[in-house]
């Protein structure tokens, strides 16, 4: 492990400790078992916990990046049917739309779709994905996911598309750099350590695919996953890319 992935992994432990201890004591409270709640502090201290989860998804974020330093992602290829796999993703994300007052639609989300993938990593891109978009979009936006193929290709395309704040083109340039956060995401108190995309676009060429975003500020994202629908494509995935319509 290099210098700087021993420092994050010992700043990622170190933070890990205190989370722990703080959500054992939160979950006694919200439990009632430290005594009863009105609705008024229940539901202050359910958002007091979501917030705690989504801090120790960042710790955990950093030690990834410190223990794999610059080894790509473990990748195990299984034939899956990724459509229910893909809808059980955005499920997950059902409540923290509806509590941020956004619209989504999964409609272009096929119902069975035979690939072969690592299903927890194609988990993982759409959840960064989706994170994203619930983290940055304005309540009242909407957010589309939906898979594209084309008879006969040997890929697909996973797209998740907002009508969110969008980026400007020196945000956009640079949005795949670990640690960068742009003028928007600091303004807006956005909480993140700036590695979501950066992990993500990790993810996606382990798998054999690439990333693109396609954003204007103002105008909303949308972020374009290409991937390979019968595992690793041989001398690089970019004969087999294609533009979704």
């Amino acid at each position: 492990m290099t210098e700087r992935g021993l420092s994050l992994g010992v700043l990622g432990h170190e933070i890990r400790t205190p989370l722990a201890s703080i959500k054992s004591n939160l979950d006694v409270v919200i439990s009632g078992d430290a005594g009863s709640l009105n609705p008024d502090q229940q539901h202050f201290l359910n958002r007091i916990a979501h917030n705690l989860k989504r801090l120790a998804g960042l710790v955990d974020d950093l030690l990834d990046e410190a223990r794999r330093g610059s080894k790509p992602p473990l990748v195990k290829l299984q034939m899956v049917d990724l459509g229910p796999v893909l809808k059980m993703a955005v499920g997950m994300h059902e409540e923290a739309f509806a509590r941020a007052g956004l619209q989504w639609d999964d409609q272009g989300v096929p119902p069975s779709f035979q690939v072969s993938a690592d299903v927890g990593k194609v988990t993982q891109i759409l959840d960064n994905l989706l994170s994203n978009a619930i983290k940055y979009c304005r309540r009242g936006d909407s957010v589309r996911i939906r898979l594209q193929t084309r008879p006969g290709d040997q890929s697909y395309c996973l797209e998740v598309e907002d009508s969110g704040p969008g980026m400007d083109q020196q945000t956009l340039k640079r949005a795949f750099d670990p640690f960068y956060r742009g003028q928007a995401a600091n303004e807006a108190q956005v909480l993140g350590a700036g590695l979501g995309l950066h992990i993500t676009r990790q993810l996606v060429q382990a798998l054999g695919g690439r990333i693109r975003l396609d954003s204007t500020l103002g105008q909303g994202t949308r972020a374009m996953v290409f991937l390979p629908r019968h595992g690793r494509v041989p001398g690089g995935f970019d004969r087999s890319v294609w533009r979704p319509k």
